[in-house]
């Protein structure tokens, strides 16, 4: 009885399955001209009103360095229209002699060996204040291609 109640009410009242009115845009991400899997990338807004409702989002690289971007607290992927500035993360762990995390074998007899972090994208691109990277998302046609500079 409770789920035709839902469907009557979503029948005759409407469900807005975007309430947020996003935009499912895609972008693909390179780094010195070649994919990279797993790079973090936030769109934040530039200059967004108060009364704009303008969201940030985000998304992750997949193998093929495309991105699809989902806004803060949206149920469906999608950018709210605007413009936005782009910065990108990414880091793998290593050991004081640069073996990957991911190439050590497990071995619960030994202890955990020593790692640190290593930037694999530069700083400037991680703070929206120094990014060169922008897009102006107005319709579905808003799809965007950038290469990350890491070697000058």
């Amino acid at each position: 009885m409770l789920v035709f109640v839902a469907a009557f009410a979503c029948a005759t009242l409407g469900c807005n399955k975007n309430p947020y009115g996003t935009i499912d845009i895609t972008g693909r991400i390179t780094v010195d001209g070649e994919p990279m899997e797993g790079v973090s990338v936030t769109m934040a807004p530039v200059n967004a009103a108060a009364d704009s409702g303008q969201r940030a989002a985000g998304g992750v690289t997949k193998e093929d360095g495309t991105v699809r971007f989902v806004s803060a607290g949206s149920p469906v992927a999608g950018v709210m229209p605007g413009e936005y500035v782009l910065t990108f993360q990414k880091e793998v762990w290593v050991t004081a002699d640069g073996t990957p995390a991911e190439d050590i074998p497990y071995d619960p007899s030994k202890p955990e060996p020593a790692m640190h972090p290593v930037d694999l994208i530069p700083a400037k691109y991680k703070d929206p204040k120094n990014s060169d990277f922008h897009v102006n998302v107005v319709d579905k046609t808003s799809t965007f291609d950038f290469d990350i500079v890491t070697k000058e």
